[in-house]
């Protein structure tokens, strides 16, 4: 039997996308068969884009803001919820699970807590609120926020709620996940389901993001899915005067006719300075014989070219 789970995110900003594609990638290791449905587009998400590489098969289409807000205006909501009924039924029938998206409310889309609502209601899914503890002076205020958010879908005690994933913990405005443990809200009924603490470095763009926006040429791959970039440095000074810069997680950026740097990072990364990428610019290309030597010294730095 297959199960469809709603995640809602209680306010913006709580990381909903991170929410949504943790749970569809937790599903994914168990073997499970998972899908994914945004039931509305929204640009305030994006976990579709990030999802569809895992997959073979493609994720389904989300219905159009401009269409739904065309129904919604000529009060045809059963028109809309039978739309995306039908694509719900359609992934419950081959796949085991069933990600729904939430729709975050935003000035342009202030119906989203009810539509949200309507379509847990009509496609039967359980719920699970996407939330954070940032900016909250109390524990009874956290419980209050929760609370409220529940109430839309029968409140905590309710069989359709779950329960809750709390992101970004950890941070410095943040209650404490200690805390946050004793709260009298978390029952067999609504549980605690994850609590997930603040990373900022994943949110650092991967070398590999920069290939892909630049679509620079690859002169050397290296380690750039896994490198991600704190900082971008240009050098233009003697080496002397640029040794400090190069440092880890940075993408230095330089000209391509300037053997020196190219070879002072080089050297850096391989005495253990994990340096994010090389990226070398200008009309000429580098030196062959020095790109020859730099590659052989170290394979897991990235170099790329930019004209």
């Amino acid at each position: 039997m297959s199960h469809a789970i709603q995640l809602i995110p209680t306010h913006q900003g709580v990381g909903l996308t991170s929410s949504i594609i943790g749970l569809f990638y937790a599903y994914h290791r168990l073997g499970i068969k998972t899908a994914y449905f945004k039931p509305i587009q929204q640009s305030d998400t994006d976990a579709k884009s990030l999802l569809q590489p895992m997959l073979d098969t493609p994720l389904a289409d989300s219905i159009s803001a401009e269409r739904a807000d065309e129904l919604l205006s000529e009060n045809k909501t059963d028109v809309l919820l039978e739309e995306i009924i039908i694509t719900c039924e359609k992934l419950k029938a081959e796949n085991q699970i069933v990600i729904i998206g939430g729709l975050l409310e935003t000035k342009d889309m202030p119906y989203a807590t009810e539509l949200n609502r309507m379509i847990a209601k009509a496609i039967g899914a359980d719920v699970v609120l996407a939330t954070d503890a940032i900016g909250v002076n109390s524990l009874a205020q956290f419980e209050h926020k929760l609370e409220f958010a529940a109430t839309e879908y029968g409140g905590t005690q309710s069989l359709r709620v779950l329960g809750t994933i709390i992101n970004r913990l950890g941070e410095e405005d943040s209650l404490a996940l200690d805390e946050i443990k004793q709260s009298k809200l978390f029952t067999d009924r609504f549980r605690l389901l994850g609590a997930v603490p603040s990373q900022p470095t994943l949110n650092y763009p991967r070398t590999l993001d920069v290939i892909d926006f630049l679509d620079a040429k690859v002169l050397n791959e290296g380690d750039a899915n896994t490198r991600r970039i704190a900082k971008f440095t240009m050098i233009a000074r003697t080496i002397p005067n640029a040794i400090s810069h190069l440092t880890a997680d940075s993408l230095i950026i330089t000209p391509a006719d300037r053997s020196d740097v190219i070879m002072a990072t080089t050297l850096a990364a391989a005495s253990g300075h994990q340096i994010a990428g090389l990226v070398l610019t200008g009309e000429t290309n580098p030196t062959p014989a020095v790109m020859a030597l730099c590659v052989r010294i170290l394979r897991l730095l990235t170099y790329l070219l930019y004209k």
